[in-house]
């Protein structure tokens, strides 16, 4: 009786250490489009995500994200990666060369893309 009790308080212990470790444990990526030449925020421009290295490997985000009025954006796995996974962000607005942001894990602060405009030098 006393080892049946015993392995279920293991086995509990094991899964709740497991939830907590992963509660948090999600890929978001927050920050600002901008224009290169004028610093501008750029309001409209799409992101979209490539997971280079995660728990599933190699694998395109079927969702976009967009950029608000200030150039502000959210980019988010919604739970599905972990925090170190490694991903490409591509922003595109048109007007602009399309750049392209690595980052490993959620980065501390937020991030800063500037937008090249199209027949800039």
């Amino acid at each position: 009786m006393k080892s049946i009790r015993f392995v279920r308080l293991v086995v509990a212990a094991v899964w709740w250490m497991a939830v907590a470790s992963c509660a948090d444990c999600f890929f978001t990526v927050e920050g600002q489009v901008v224009d290169c030449s004028t610093a501008a925020p750029v309001a409209g421009a799409t992101i979209s995500v490539h997971i280079d290295q995660g728990i599933h490997g190699p694998e395109d985000l079927p969702a976009t994200f967009s950029s608000d009025a200030a150039g502000r954006f959210k980019v988010t796995t919604g739970g599905t990666e972990t925090c170190d996974s490694s991903a490409t962000l591509t922003f595109q607005k048109d007007g602009y060369a399309s750049a392209q942001l690595q980052v490993k894990g959620t980065p501390k602060t937020a991030v800063q893309q500037c937008l090249m405009p199209e027949g800039t030098p």
